[in-house]
């Protein structure tokens, strides 16, 4: 019997993963044999100037209006398609559409992605926290407003960072 690709996925990812995980682990945390091109721990924040940075330049961008207009059309899918011809029943015209909509949310949300360098890219409170932002943003209509507000919480963040590394 032939194993489709989503069964052999499911039944032998999982056993690849935990046997790769300890190794990769071990390596990371072994300086001796390790290169020197070794990323940081994942879980290791990005220094105060450089995360001050992030979040200064987080804080411009969530008052701009390139991410206002891309709240707008992230907010509202169903508008979005009802917008641009409604639903596609050949797939490149599905493809081209999601690819669209896409663009906007990417537009929407990539400098939250890029605060992820501030707190650790795998701290879960970090990433719940940012989760959380977005799904208020997106969420709520005064979505725009929540944006500025965290924009200037990023804004007071960054430059205490920074002015804590110049101290």
């Amino acid at each position: 019997m032939r194993m489709g690709t989503t069964h052999f996925l499911m039944k032998r990812l999982p056993k690849v993963a935990t046997e790769m995980a300890p190794r990769s682990q071990a390596w990371q945390s072994s300086p001796s044999d390790a290169p020197s091109w070794r990323l940081a721990p994942p879980t290791a924040p990005a220094d105060q100037q450089c995360g001050g940075a992030i979040l200064i330049a987080a804080a411009i961008y969530q008052w701009t209006p390139l991410k206002d207009v891309c709240l707008a059309q992230c907010q509202t899918p169903l508008l979005f398609l009802m917008r641009h011809g409604g639903f596609r029943d050949e797939a490149l015209g599905c493809l081209l559409l999601g690819l669209r909509h896409g663009a906007y949310c990417i537009g929407c949300c990539w400098v939250l992605m890029a605060l992820l360098f501030v707190g650790g890219v795998m701290n879960v409170l970090w990433i719940a926290l940012l989760a959380l932002l977005i799904l208020f943003e997106k969420l709520f209509r005064f979505g725009r407003w929540i944006a500025r507000a965290s924009g200037i919480v990023f804004l007071a963040a960054g430059t205490w960072l920074l002015i804590l590394k110049m101290a």
